[in-house]
């Protein structure tokens, strides 16, 4: 927020933009939930920010006094001093269990979003609700096996554009507002380049198809010794932590690469045999949200 706070003052210095051409979002951090502590964190990101207000204002992670905080923003949001408010990272089952605390209905809900992950029930929700989906790592961290997906290369060419913009394209049209980060000049100017054609509605349908070819991952060769068809993960040790809105996957000893993103765009993740770490005990079978 400092770094951010010095280049916007030295922009509107240099006269290059108004503040009121800005839109500037920021996150209320997990040491700052809770009513008290928001109303401190809002005001040290506007003194950091260097603004009088912030045009969207997010909390990062649904952990500990959340509605506490929630309080907090919406007070900040009556005063001026926050234009919109957001969330982040917030599943079906905890937007159910939060909604009813919020008096302000959030602007967004920041999750990731890409054509390997696509939040289908989140987004029916969220639209139900009138909150937008704003997308995070909307190009896969480039993820090679969607940089590379044969259908994005083939449109790629079609449209004399990179797969990151066709990518980014599909996100567009499909309702989504996506935030790829970079620290490279060009990409930033290629990553908004993608108003100058459209893709068809038989495309999209193909791009949105890509996250369908992957359902299950089934980690364990015992399963495939028993006679099922499934892919497996050859040597590998997983350390899966489950909890109340996400799963993390930590994996030591892995044999080939992108297992973490499969985990991710897995529906089922099956560990027979494995004992790990969640708020159940032992977790043999594992679904997403």
């Amino acid at each position: 927020e400092d770094a951010v706070g010095l280049a916007v003052k030295q922009a509107i210095k240099d006269g290059i933009c108004t503040r009121e051409e800005l839109f500037i979002t920021s996150k209320l951090w997990l040491q700052d939930y809770g009513y008290e502590n928001a109303k401190k964190g809002i005001e040290t990101s506007l003194k950091l920010l260097g603004v009088d207000y912030i045009d969207l204002y997010l909390l990062h992670q649904p952990y500990g006094d959340y509605l506490g905080a929630w309080e907090a923003l919406e007070e900040a949001y009556q005063e001026g001093k926050i234009k919109s408010l957001g969330i982040s990272n917030i599943t079906v089952n905890l937007w159910n269990k939060f909604k009813d605390g919020m008096t302000v209905t959030p602007a967004v809900n920041q999750v990731e979003f890409n054509p390997f992950v696509q939040q289908k029930e989140l987004r029916k929700v969220m639209a139900e609700n009138d909150i937008r989906l704003e997308a995070w790592f909307p190009l896969g961290h480039g993820n090679k096996d969607l940089l590379e997906n044969e259908t994005i290369v083939s449109l790629a060419k079609k449209y004399n554009k990179n797969a990151g913009q066709i990518i980014l394209r599909w996100i567009y049209q499909k309702g989504v507002v996506s935030l790829p980060k970079s620290t490279n000049e060009e990409r930033m100017k290629g990553n908004i380049d993608i108003f100058d054609f459209e893709l068809t509605d038989e495309e999209i349908d193909r791009l949105t198809s890509i996250g369908e070819t992957i359902s299950t991952l089934v980690c364990k060769s015992e399963l495939s010794e028993m006679g099922y068809s499934v892919e497996t993960v050859t040597n590998a040790e997983l350390g899966i932590l489950t909890d109340s809105h996400h799963m993390n996957a930590t994996i030591t000893n892995v044999e080939g690469s992108h297992i973490t993103d499969k985990l991710k765009r897995a529906d089922i993740v099956i560990c027979p045999g494995f004992q790990g770490y969640s708020q159940n005990g032992k977790v043999t079978t594992l679904g997403r949200g």
